[in-house]
């Protein structure tokens, strides 16, 4: 008989579908990352209001995630190159039928909710197979396949730019749709686990007695890729519920600074040219982040949910720390910052939780944490708008989305003392179990034990001697423990409110006054049709940078701002 494993290759082949999955990643997201640039165009066409408008975006992101749970279905039931494959289709369908344009709802049915069901049944498999071919390099293997949102999403913008001008909205529709049919091809390269691991066990033959070939049946029926049922149990188990807590609080905090950063900037004066530069940082820091991460956690020196809690600990900071700029040079910096520990925490949170579950249930776990962190998603937004129309200020929703980002770093802390406890637990069981020796022998083991614990106490440093023999005190070699890693994050804590206190001292001494001091009782500017009209409470730069947009405002704001008018912002 002959030995054939299903071990993950963790190499050779696995290129292959990482090199595919960063494709698919490309004609997904970043696809519906770039689509505001068709925005404009749609409105107009079907003379609608931006509200109207976006439900299309809307839509296509709400399918994204509620379509998960299925696609990790159908990949345990199936294949996930023949749910790859159907995700191509549905999302070529999605763009081709949007080209028709007939009115909105018909816009809603085919670029959204096809669409949406498309990136869902193409996106969830191709992260999902990425961790079943890699072990030892998941996670670098994770943030290769992840950057490729950042790589397309970077080019799309021109380019799309140029199919509109070139074909029009709707000419770009049906060439993106085409694109999108790379899906499939990519989808065609993602062999199944089990089939490759058969090809390449042929050239590692090993003979077996002949009595274990019913053993080795039974193991390659336990390939974690031949697992054909959807666990709906994990909502049961501690670990999962804690991380996918963690997931609906990072959600929440993860939409704000890309919908109030643009404002923010222009509240603070800064022209158009440089507030787009802000966004290119962004995309190019969370790209180096995304690389920088994965390779770091390959190396396997730090624990990664240890790692996980670290960057979300920084990235609260940088959020906690952006709202001080107060020019546009302090402001891209805090904008690196964040752009590169999200790019580091998205890298990272995929291979936490494949770690959190364990392979066999992986596929069910990603379909329901991509459903249960939505409901953060759709709950961040209004609620940072919400406190930034009582604030009037939007410095406001920067704060709430890091403090909510430290809410769930101690969820993972939490998370990670369960899990230590659980591994204690194990442990013990198992010498309860091996203890059933002889007294005699016992007493000889743990005298051997003794005297080689005291050899190496006498050769080792004593400051970094500890009874497992690993330099760092934590479970398997090389992992820092759950403390130290709780101790760096809240070392950067205080350093952050230390730093806030005194940028704020010192501009209060040196005469800083907010936006909302000089704001004025004056409306927002609301146009309605070829009307203008006042809606709501508008800080003064606000009017300012408004009023270069729309010349022909009331009269009587002119009087306001040469009564309150700023000092010229110099940069």
């Amino acid at each position: 008989m002959q030995a054939k494993t299903s071990n993950p290759p963790d190499g050779g082949y696995g290129w292959v579908v990482v090199a595919s999955a960063f494709t698919v990643m490309g004609l997904t997201v970043a696809v519906l990352k770039t689509f505001g640039l068709l925005f404009v165009e749609i409105q107009q066409h079907f003379d609608e209001l931006a509200s109207t408008t976006s439900w299309i975006t809307s839509v296509a992101i709400t399918i994204f995630h509620l379509g998960a749970p299925v696609a990790s279905s159908l990949c345990a039931r199936y294949t996930h190159r023949a749910v790859v494959i159907t995700g191509g289709l549905l999302a070529f369908s999605g763009m081709a039928l949007g080209f028709l344009g007939l009115n909105m709802v018909w816009m809603y049915a085919t670029t959204g909710f096809l669409q949406g069901l498309g990136i869902s049944f193409s996106w969830t498999p191709a992260i999902s197979i990425v961790s079943h071919y890699f072990s030892k390099k998941r996670a670098l293997a994770s943030a290769i396949a992840s950057a490729g949102e950042c790589v397309f999403a970077f080019t799309f913008g021109p380019f799309f730019q140029w199919l509109i001008s070139q074909y029009g909205w709707k000419g770009a529709l049906l060439i993106i749709g085409g694109i999108q049919l790379n899906i499939c091809a990519c989808g065609v390269l993602m062999r199944p686990l089990a089939s490759s691991c058969l090809h390449e066990a042929r050239h590692y033959e090993t003979e077996t007695p002949p009595g274990n070939g019913e053993s080795r049946i039974n193991e390659e029926d336990k390939s974690p890729i031949t697992h054909k049922t959807f666990n709906w149990m994990l909502v049961r188990q501690p670990e999962f519920v804690l991380y996918a807590i963690f997931g609906i609080l990072a959600a929440m905090s993860f939409f704000v600074p890309p919908l109030f950063l643009v404002p923010l900037s222009y509240s603070m004066g800064i022209d158009d040219s440089w507030t787009a530069s802000l966004l290119s940082i962004l995309a190019v820091v969370d790209f180096a982040g995304r690389l920088l991460c994965g390779w770091y956690a390959n190396l396997h020196v730090t624990k990664s949910v240890h790692l996980l809690t670290v960057t979300i600990t920084l990235i609260s900071t940088s959020m906690m720390l952006l709202p001080l700029a107060n020019n546009y040079l302090s402001l891209a910096i805090f904008t690196g910052f964040y752009g590169f520990f999200f790019g580091t925490t998205v890298a990272i949170h995929i291979t936490v939780l494949a770690d959190v579950v364990g392979m066999p249930d992986f596929d069910s776990a990603l379909g329901l944490f991509m459903l249960i962190r939505s409901t953060g998603g759709f709950v961040g937004p209004p609620l940072a708008g919400l406190i930034v129309d009582m604030t009037g200020d939007y410095r406001a929703g920067f704060y709430m989305a890091g403090t909510t980002l430290i809410l769930s770093a101690v969820v993972l802390v939490t998370l990670d003392q369960l899990q230590q406890r659980k591994e204690k637990g194990i442990q013990t069981n198992t010498k309860q179990e091996n203890s059933a020796l002889p007294y005699s022998t016992l007493h000889l083991l743990k005298l051997q034990t003794k005297r080689l614990e005291q050899d190496q106490a006498h050769n080792m440093p004593r400051r970094n001697h500890h009874t497992d023999g690993n330099f760092f005190r934590g479970k398997g070699r090389g992992y820092i423990a759950a403390e130290e890693a709780l101790g760096i994050g809240l070392i950067f804590l205080v350093l952050a409110i230390l730093l806030i206190f005194g940028c704020w001292y010192c501009k209060r001494r040196s005469g800083y006054k907010s936006l909302r001091s000089k704001s004025s009782g004056v409306g927002t500017i609301r146009t309605v049709g070829e009307g203008t009209t006042l809606d709501c409470k508008m800080a003064l730069q606000e009017y300012r940078n408004f009023n270069s947009v729309v010349p022909d405002a009331p009269p009587a704001y002119d009087k306001i701002a040469a009564d309150h008018s700023p000092p010229p912002y110099s940069p």
